[in-house]
C-alpha cells in the first residue's frame, strides 16, 4: 500500500504509524494487570488523595502495565471490618487496613495500642516502626502482604466541658461521654464516670445534661456543632494513626518480579510523603479550628492536661491493658512489653 503512495508522503507517515503503534502497545500493557483497591475512607479525604496518588505512581513507573483502580468510601460494598477477608479470597487485589475496624479478625493488632497510650502526635510517629512489625505479622496469617503504610492524621482528642476543666481532680464525678470501651474502666478508676455513646447523641447528650463533658477531636468539633453546647476543651492525648497498603497474596505472587518492586517503591514513597504530612494535617486543622474559636468566642482552649494527669491515666490505662493481654496469650504480652519499653525510650528522648 505505501508503494503507492508518493516517497514525501511515506517519509511523513512512518514516524506517525510507529508513535501509533507505540500508543497502542502501551494501551495493551495498560491493560497487562488492572488491580481494583477497596478503600474505606470517602473520596474527599485527605488519606483517600494519598492513595490515589500512589496508584498513579504506581501505574507511571509500571510504563502502564499495573493499573489500580481506587474504590473510595466503601462504593465496592465492602464492609471496613471485611477488608481481610476479601483479600484473602481474592475478592479485591487491594485493600487499606485500619486496625481499629479489625478487631474480630486480628485482635493482636486492633488491640496493640490501647486509647490513652499515646501523648503527642510526635509520640505516635516515633513508635510506628514498632507497630509496622506487629501490624504485618498479624496481616500475613490473612494471605495479606504489606506493601506500604499511610500514617493518617493522629488527632489529639480534646475534654469538652461547660466548665474551665483541665485535671483529672476536676473531672472527678462527672458523666464523660467515650467512644470506644477501653477507656471506660481506667476513667471509673480514676472517679470518672465514662459512659459509652456514638458522636450523632453527643451534641443533644451534652445539651440536656446526660452527660456534663465529652471526649472529641478539636480539629473537628464544629462537625458536631460542639461549640454550640461546649464553651471549654483542653487537649488530653493522641490517637496513633497507621493503616497498611496490602495486596492479597494470591494476586501478589502472580506479579511479576519488576512490578512488586514497582509496587515496593511506591509503599516506601507513600509512607515517607505521610509520615509527617499526616502530623501537619491534624496539626493544621487544629491550629484553623482554634483560631476560628478564639475569633468567635465560642469555644475557649485551655492548656494541656498536665504531664501528671497524663501520667495517672495512662497508669489505669496500662492497668487494663495487663489484665487484656494476660488473658489473649504470650504473643500479645510480648506485642504489650515491645510497646511499653519504646514508649517509655521515646518519652525520654523527645520529652
Amino acid at each position: 500500500m505505501l508503494n503507492s503512495i508518493p516517497k514525501c508522503i511515506t517519509i511523513f507517515i512512518l514516524p506517525l504509524v510507529l508513535i501509533f503503534s507505540a500508543i497502542t502497545l502501551s494501551s495493551t500493557r495498560a491493560a497487562e494487570f488492572d488491580w481494583r483497591f477497596q478503600n474505606n475512607w470517602v473520596e474527599t479525604r485527605w488519606e483517600s488523595k494519598m492513595l490515589n496518588e500512589f496508584a498513579e505512581r504506581v501505574h507511571e513507573k509500571s510504563n502502564g502495565r499495573l493499573k489500580i483502580a481506587v474504590f473510595s468510601g466503601g462504593s465496592l460494598g465492602i464492609k471496613p471490618a471485611d477488608h481481610l477477608q476479601a483479600l484473602r479470597s481474592g475478592a479485591v487485589q487491594m485493600a487499606v487496613l485500619y486496625p481499629g475496624y479489625l478487631a474480630r479478625d486480628v485482635p493482636e493488632v486492633a488491640n496493640a495500642l490501647p486509647n490513652g497510650a499515646v501523648y503527642s502526635d510526635s509520640e505516635a510517629v516515633a513508635l510506628n516502626p514498632v507497630l509496622m512489625d506487629i501490624y504485618r505479622k498479624g496481616y500475613e496469617r490473612w494471605n495479606a502482604v504489606t506493601v506500604g503504610w499511610l500514617n493518617t492524621p493522629p488527632y489529639r482528642l480534646s475534654i469538652f466541658c461547660n466548665e474551665p476543666i483541665r485535671s483529672l481532680a476536676g473531672l472527678s464525678g462527672k458523666k464523660l461521654r467515650v467512644w470506644v470501651k477501653d477507656v471506660i474502666e481506667p476513667f471509673n478508676a480514676l472517679g470518672i464516670r465514662a459512659q459509652l455513646m456514638p458522636q450523632d447523641e453527643l451534641y443533644v447528650a451534652i445539651q440536656t445534661g446526660v452527660v456534663d463533658c465529652a471526649i472529641h477531636s478539636l480539629a473537628i468539633a464544629s462537625t458536631l456543632s460542639l461549640q454550640e453546647v461546649t464553651n471549654y476543651a483542653a487537649p488530653m492525648f493522641t490517637l496513633s494513626g497507621l493503616s497498611a497498603v496490602a495486596v492479597s497474596k494470591r494476586h501478589w505472587e502472580s506479579l511479576p518480579a519488576d512490578l512488586q518492586a514497582v509496587v515496593n517503591e511506591a509503599g516506601e514513597w507513600l509512607y515517607a510523603k505521610t509520615e509527617t504530612a499526616g502530623l501537619e494535617v491534624s496539626r493544621d486543622l487544629e491550629t484553623k479550628a482554634v483560631e476560628t474559636f478564639n475569633e468567635t468566642g465560642e469555644i475557649k482552649v485551655l492548656d494541656d492536661f498536665s504531664t501528671e494527669d497524663k501520667n495517672a491515666f495512662y497508669n489505669e490505662v496500662v492497668k487494663t491493658w495487663l489484665e487484656n493481654t494476660s488473658k489473649a496469650g504470650d504473643e500479645q504480652v510480648a506485642n504489650r512489653n515491645n510497646i511499653m519499653t519504646s514508649l517509655k525510650e521515646i518519652r525520654a528522648r523527645i520529652n
